[in-house]
């Protein structure tokens, strides 16, 4: 058990790497969620996951989603997994456990700010969302599945899980306020 000076350290090398891998895949979106909305997209399309035309928009933005998610889940989850791997003894999932957190928050945050209003297969118009609740129920799920799939890995007593999954329903909220 690291001493009160070490895990503070460890908090601090944490606290940075994760800033580091939010500002690093926050870049990083700028070429992958193009590329997402173009590519991934349009192969949905292609593929007659979705209709032609603007109804068709859906997997556009789903690609653009993906491709965001993964991105941010991913260089987040290799920051943190640089300063925890001395300590974890299952620390290459950290990585996955982030990434599918990271990807679950995007989806989540983008079906609450998003909503297209159809009319037979045809985009009318987009608007926000007035079911907000049902957003921020799956929300606050996001965030905390994502503390969930890390405590697994963290091999923590049951009563300090809580607090992890707590800090992950909260950073969750946090990421929507910093949408509005």
């Amino acid at each position: 058990m690291p001493s009160p000076p070490q895990r503070r350290n460890l908090f601090r090398k944490w606290l940075t790497h994760t800033m580091l891998g939010l500002i690093g895949g926050g870049i990083l979106c700028l070429l992958t969620v193009p590329a997402g909305f173009l590519l991934l997209g349009d192969l949905l399309i292609r593929v007659k996951f979705c209709g032609y035309g603007q109804s068709a928009i859906g997997c556009l933005f789903f690609g653009a989603i993906f491709a965001g998610g993964l991105t941010v889940g991913f260089s987040v989850g290799l920051a943190q997994w640089f300063v925890l791997k001395r300590f974890l003894l299952r620390a290459r999932w950290w990585i996955l456990a982030s990434t599918l957190g990271w990807m679950g928050i995007f989806f989540t945050l983008c079906n609450l700010f998003y909503t297209p209003i159809l009319n037979n297969g045809t985009v009318l118009q987009t608007t926000i969302d007035a079911d907000a609740l049902s957003g921020v129920a799956g929300l606050l799920g996001a965030g905390a599945l994502m503390g969930l799939f890390q405590w697994l890995l963290m091999d923590l007593p049951l009563v300090r899980s809580w607090s992890w999954i707590a800090l992950h329903v909260c950073l969750a909220l946090l990421a929507a306020l910093g949408m509005v």
